[in-house]
């Protein structure tokens, strides 16, 4: 039942919640083992430029909504994650020449 991981009410206060600080968890999300996904690696290194991008382009990110997840007894993940994105402030002169770039140079994400 990987959709029960670190989600025991014994154990954490919020098992629900998506804590990003939550210290004591030991995620399942790649298995283990002889069961340890190969793909594990490329995975994580999207995830790593995907948020190091965001961070890049966004002041910030904030929820706007219920999360909801999928109904499924193994695998556990949301169906949608509605979220606002918080712009970085431009330089009046830098948007008034349609010089508009998110710090660290070009505009792709």
């Amino acid at each position: 039942m990987l959709g029960a991981g670190n989600r025991d009410p014994r154990q954490f206060a919020e098992p629900d919640s998506l804590d990003l600080a939550r210290h004591d968890a030991r995620p399942l999300t790649f298995g283990g083992g002889v069961h340890f996904c190969l793909g594990a690696a490329l995975a994580r290194l999207e995830i790593e430029i995907l948020f190091g991008k965001l961070a890049e382009r966004f002041a910030g990110i904030e929820a706007t909504g219920e999360i909801a997840y999928r109904e499924r007894l193994t695998l556990r993940g949301p169906t949608s994650l509605p979220v606002r994105l918080h712009p970085r402030r431009v330089a009046a002169g830098a948007a008034a020449a349609g010089r508009v770039h998110p710090a660290g140079g070009d505009d792709r994400a």
